[in-house]
């Protein structure tokens, strides 16, 4: 979604006149396409609809929970992996069985606030339901930040 308000991803770097060092460090920056906001400094930001399934929200917890338990583990290690995913899968068929997660999906926004300093700022309350997510440019940083969510 940012790459929709500021252009496509792009690295930029500086190479000495035979072509086969760099001179500088590499940057990051945006190519042509997509300048929304460059073009229409109206915009306050960019909305992504999701949808999120209650049955992956209870396999993503199981997860966290199993690495919280065991103090972490290297996701490198994949005799550990496949044991943490048969124990998941076994976890996810009890509570299946018992009815412990809920069926179907549900929708969800994903707000991405513009920097434009012309346009009205999108309020704080706008696409603020309890799965919605909210991400604000931090001009400290140079980056997005999620804010809530």
């Amino acid at each position: 979604m940012i790459w929709s308000l500021y252009g496509d991803p792009a690295v930029r770097l500086t190479l000495d006149s035979e072509g086969d060092e760099t001179t500088d460090r590499a940057v990051h920056t945006v190519g042509r396409n997509s300048r929304l906001l460059r073009n229409h400094q109206y915009v306050s930001a960019v909305l992504a609809l999701r949808c999120g399934s209650h049955r992956q929200d209870w396999h993503n917890a199981c997860w966290e929970r199993m690495k919280d338990e065991r103090g972490g583990f290297d996701p490198m290690d994949l005799d550990v992996v496949a044991k943490l995913s048969e124990a998941v899968e076994a976890a996810e068929a009890a509570a299946l069985a018992n009815g412990e997660i809920e069926d179907g999906d549900y929708l969800f926004a994903e707000v991405f606030t513009a920097t434009s300093e012309t346009a009205v700022p999108l309020p704080r309350d706008v696409f603020d339901g309890p799965r919605d997510a909210r991400w604000d440019y931090d001009r400290e940083s140079g980056n997005y930040r999620r804010t809530r969510g």
